[in-house]
């Protein structure tokens, strides 16, 4: 389904109801657990989209057991790392990660917010800090060769592939299922709570 008719499809049904099926889109990939996190962009030229994230995205999010924090905030937009706290936690302490993050700046810890916050100062600082790959839960390695840029990357999807190419087109795969399935569901006008039982056992 082209994403440009779900857009359309935003535009012309109830207000609260746009913003649900859209953060339930873009959030697909954390319901169904395969990424910890993902950054969603919200444009604030339509100020009644903008409106309805202020006023129903946050007890939305809850409804589906996620939380967020705003990495940036322009006059144009914002841009939300939405994520599963149990999933985060227990990929971004992994300790190929943490040793990655130390070297970087960030300090050896369990607090999972201090690791949020320092992300969010490094990414006004910074922009995009390459750091940010590891909570969206791409592996260590690649955002290391990515780095680096002394390695043939082996491909591009959701990343770009430095290591283990079958395993990240397996799950670039996995990725474009949910997503697919998601969207179909969304533009087919099924109950929000069956689209996630639905894509849920996906």
């Amino acid at each position: 389904m082209n994403i440009i008719e779900f857009y359309n499809s935003l535009n012309i049904i109830d207000p609260k109801e746009a913003i649900e099926r859209f953060l339930l889109f873009y959030s697909s990939l954390v319901i169904v657990g395969i990424k910890p996190s993902v950054t969603v962009a919200i444009k604030k030229n339509n100020p009644n989209f903008y409106k309805s994230w202020l006023k129903y995205g946050n007890k939305f999010l809850n409804k589906l057991n996620l939380e967020f924090i705003i990495l940036r905030e322009s006059n144009n937009s914002i841009i939300l790392l939405i994520f599963d706290r149990e999933i985060l936690n227990k990929y971004l302490f992994k300790k190929r990660n943490i040793k990655f993050l130390k070297k970087i700046g960030y300090r050896e810890n369990r607090d999972l917010d201090y690791y949020l916050r320092k992300l969010k100062n490094r990414y006004h600082q910074y922009n995009c800090p390459h750091e940010l790959g590891i909570f969206l839960g791409i592996p260590v390695e690649d955002v290391i060769d990515f780095i680096e840029n002394n390695k043939k990357c082996l491909g591009v999807g959701y990343w770009k592939i430095y290591n283990n190419y079958d395993k990240a087109i397996e799950i670039f795969k996995k990725y474009d299922e949910v997503r697919n399935k998601t969207i179909n569901y969304l533009m087919k006008g099924l109950p929000l709570e069956r689209i996630i039982r639905n894509i849920s056992v996906l």
